[in-house]
């Protein structure tokens, strides 16, 4: 795990499968067992085996949304999906990390974004 400009980054890589969701959802749920309520989701690097593996994604972001405030980076197809998907307000999505890190060079409290 690294780290943009203070907020913790989970970078995933590789092909997304339904035996993954599992995983990943505990990932997101330690955020806030650890008392953390905002990080990074780097998707653009994750491959999706298929459109339902995009939908149990989607899923898991929605659940984790009441908790947690949730910056994903995604680009493309996945990133067009999400936006369909009507996530909850606690979601953001960028194209980037630099576009990220831009806007969080631009706020003065994380309250903002």
């Amino acid at each position: 795990m690294t780290e943009l400009l203070g907020l913790p980054v989970v970078s995933l890589t590789g092909t997304m499968q339904e035996y993954n969701v599992p995983a990943i959802d505990a990932i997101i749920r330690g955020f806030s067992d650890f008392g953390k309520n905002c990080f990074v989701f780097d998707l653009n690097k994750l491959v999706y085996s298929d459109d339902t593996d995009l939908k149990a994604l989607t899923e898991i972001l929605k659940s984790s949304s009441k908790y947690l405030r949730i910056h994903v980076v995604c680009s493309g197809e996945s990133r067009r999906k999400l936006k369909e998907a009507e996530l909850d307000k606690r979601i953001h999505l960028y194209s980037t990390t630099d576009e990220l890190a831009d806007l969080l060079k631009s706020v003065t409290s994380m309250d903002e974004i």
